[in-house]
C-alpha cells in the first residue's frame, strides 16, 4: 500500500536478541521497544537478571527523540557510541539496545572493542522486525448503499485504508488518511456525511 501519511516513526515491538563471539568474549545484543525512560530502566534491570555476572551492560536508547548511551565501564566511546550510531543510522525511535559482554580473558583494545560493539548492535537491528508507525487522521463516512460503488472506487484510487465498516440503514465506514477527501462530497453530489474522528497510529512492517 502506498503511504499517504505525514508523520512516521520506525520502531520495534518484539524483542530481538543476537549473539556474537570474538576472542572468547561473548557479546549479546538485546533490542526492545521502550516508550518512556522508566520502561527502559525496568527492561535494563530485567536484562541484568536474565544475564547475571556479565562484565558489562552497555546501552543506548532513543526515546521521544531524546538520546543517551553508556559505556558501563568499557573505555570511553568504545561501546555506547557505536550502539547509538546504529540506532541513529536506522532512524529508530522509542528503542533501547543493550549489548551485554562476558569478558573471555583476551583484551581486544579500543579498536577491537568498538568494532565488536558495532557489529553486535548492527546485526541485532538487521535481524529485527522493524515497524514503521504512521500517525494519520480517521474519518467516519456515512452514505446510502447506492453510493457504495462510487466510494469504493474512490478509496481504491487514492489508497485510503478502511479501518472498519458497518452495514446498517446506511453504510458507516471509518477510514484513515491524511489526504484531503472533501472532493468525495462533490463526487457523491453532497449525499455523503464526512466527520473527522481522531488521529490514529497505523503500523507497517518494513
Amino acid at each position: 500500500m502506498k503511504k499517504c501519511y505525514n508523520l512516521s516513526m520506525k520502531t520495534v515491538f518484539c524483542d530481538q536478541i543476537y549473539q556474537y563471539e570474538i576472542e572468547k568474549s561473548k557479546f549479546i545484543g538485546v533490542l526492545f521497544h521502550a516508550s518512556t525512560k522508566e520502561e527502559f530502566k525496568d527492561k535494563l534491570e530485567q536484562i541484568k537478571k536474565d544475564y547475571p555476572k556479565a562484565t558489562h551492560y552497555c546501552y543506548a536508547y532513543s526515546i521521544n527523540k531524546q538520546n543517551k548511551n553508556n559505556d558501563d565501564g568499557e573505555p570511553s566511546g568504545t561501546a555506547g557510541n557505536p550502539i547509538m550510531e546504529n540506532i541513529l543510522r536506522n532512524e529508530l525511535n522509542d528503542i533501547g539496545l543493550v549489548v551485554i559482554r562476558y569478558f573471555g580473558g583476551i583484551k581486544l583494545g579500543a579498536g577491537g572493542l568498538t568494532r565488536a560493539y558495532n557489529k553486535c548492535a548492527s546485526e541485532t537491528i538487521n535481524n529485527a522486525k522493524i515497524i514503521e508507525q504512521v500517525i494519520t487522521k480517521q474519518y467516519e463516512l456515512t452514505y446510502d448503499y447506492s453510493l457504495n460503488n462510487i466510494v469504493e472506487s474512490y478509496i481504491k484510487k487514492i489508497d485510503i485504508q478502511t479501518m472498519s465498516i458497518q452495514y446498517n440503514e446506511q453504510i458507516n465506514r471509518v477510514i484513515a488518511t491524511n489526504k484531503d477527501i472533501n472532493e468525495l462530497v462533490n463526487i457523491c453530489l453532497g449525499k455523503i456525511t464526512i466527520k473527522q474522528i481522531k488521529d490514529t497510529i497505523i503500523n507497517f512492517e518494513i
